[in-house]
């Protein structure tokens, strides 16, 4: 795994290998897409802390997300989820662009992936979740880069590592990792495929392979397509 220099120090860039184009082959299968893919077996490769406590998060309205499947988590973690449009057990309704409806330092983890570039004031998403945590507490979260635009209900943003550092830092949250996750050009210019399971796997596993390969051949090429960060902030 290499890095590169920010104000963080060194942003680790996450490192794929030929080894992993089964979890690439099987996660295919399942119907994921290769962000979503990359996104898991870096949480895989590169794990966060264990979570613990009392967790919120901010992306999902359940533990079904595929990500949870590769964050650690011990059993009596309790996790909450949010949803505009829905209430229930652990749910809460929560418009991220609007103050949150939880107390002070009540939560000890706050989870975001694929989240933040849906949100316009993502000040307010940033700030709020600040005041929930815990000193100590912990943002794990995960944003794309080069990504095409996907509205959910909208999309508005694209972050540097670099923005990201500086954003949280202003809300009181000290960046502690970085991880730029990508392969190379086959991936990033075909990150979703619409076809059945099968040939999604073939395809998919394929690309990622011709990926390893242009970087073996072209090593300082490596690190120049990143498909998204993942990262931890603890409140000071």
């Amino acid at each position: 795994m290499s890095s590169f220099c920010g104000r963080l120090g060194a942003v680790q860039y996450s490192r794929f290998s030929f080894s992993d184009i089964g979890f690439v082959w099987r996660e295919s299968l399942r119907g994921k897409s290769l962000p979503r893919i990359l996104l898991n077996l870096s949480l895989k490769k590169h794990p966060f802390d264990r979570l613990s406590g009392k967790v919120m998060d901010l992306g999902a309205k359940s533990d079904e997300s595929s990500y949870y499947r590769f964050l650690e988590k011990d059993k009596s973690a309790d996790l909450h989820f949010c949803d505009y449009f829905s209430e229930g057990p652990n749910l809460m309704k929560i418009d991220l662009e609007k103050p949150f409806p939880a107390g002070l330092g009540d939560f000890d983890y706050v989870l975001c992936f694929n989240t933040i570039e849906h949100i316009f004031n993502t000040d307010n998403l940033i700030s709020e979740s600040a005041r929930i945590m815990k000193k100590g507490g912990k943002f794990i979260g995960c944003v794309p880069f080069l990504y095409p635009f996907h509205a959910d209900p909208d999309d508005y943003h694209r972050y540097t590592h670099s923005a990201l550092e500086r954003i949280f830092e202003q809300h009181g949250l000290k960046m502690k990792k970085i991880v730029s996750v990508g392969v190379g050009p086959f991936v990033l210019g075909f990150q979703s495929t619409p076809a059945p399971r099968f040939l999604r796997a073939v395809f998919q596993s394929g690309l990622f392979l011709f990926d390893l390969l242009s970087n073996f051949y072209y090593k300082k090429y490596a690190g120049n397509f990143t498909l998204l960060y993942v990262f931890e902030a603890v409140k000071s």
